[in-house]
């Protein structure tokens, strides 16, 4: 006959290991949770944004992600990009934008942008024209076509497309003060002390129209 002490001391020394074993256990798997943990926050930090640029490219990056069959996102991230000096990545993203939708205008005036920073004066021009054509009412384009003509001294195209500008913005100055430039240029000299007027009309300290009216009307 098994001794009845013995049978019950069995069972607790059996019942104390299976409670030790489950106890060291539930410890390993803490500790691995907790080293995980630990690792996630020291080497997998969430990015934070610490500017509004920052902040942009994330959101947008975000959105392209989300969604990359969207030229409206793209254009923002490309636009993003241009801000922060990244042009080539904003050339892919308006590019991809065109691609996406190729009724849409802004991201052909946005590569003219970066196309006429960087010289490439032929790509801006054919940019301009596929903005303007797209929407007649782009003003900024049209202005900055203006002014690449006038580096190219093409005048008369310049007129023709600064007249277009003022069209559709009439208080200009820029545009104004660029057509006046032209109109001098041609020798048009009371037209263009008219749109050195206009200019001092909405901007009184724009130096250069005071410089080129004074060039004009001083005997």
């Amino acid at each position: 006959m098994v001794d009845l002490k013995e049978d019950i001391g069995a069972k607790h020394t059996k019942d104390s290991s299976n409670w030790l074993f489950w106890v060291v256990i539930v410890l390993v798997v803490l500790i691995l949770i907790f080293s995980g943990l630990i690792v996630k926050s020291a080497f997998f930090k969430a990015e934070v944004p610490r500017t509004s640029v920052e902040r942009d490219l994330l959101m947008y990056r975000s959105q392209v992600e989300g969604n990359p069959d969207d030229p409206v996102a793209h254009v923002n991230l490309g636009q993003t990009y241009f801000e922060i000096g990244q042009e080539d990545k904003a050339v892919k993203e308006f590019e991809k934008a065109i691609s996406l939708d190729l009724k849409y205008a802004e991201p052909h005036y946005f590569l003219a942008v970066i196309y006429e920073r960087r010289g490439e004066m032929s790509k801006a021009v054919d940019e301009l024209k596929k903005t303007i054509e797209l929407s007649p009412s782009h003003d900024f384009a049209c202005f900055l076509l203006g002014q690449i003509y006038l580096e190219q001294e093409e005048y008369e195209k310049a007129i023709e497309i600064l007249q277009k500008c003022i069209e559709l913005n009439p208080v200009s100055a820029s545009a104004h003060y660029s057509l006046g430039l032209a109109y001098e240029k041609t020798g048009e000299n009371d037209l263009a002390i008219s749109e050195y007027e206009e200019t001092l009309r909405y901007v009184p300290d724009y130096d250069d129209a005071k410089e080129a009216l004074e060039r004009l009307t001083t005997p």
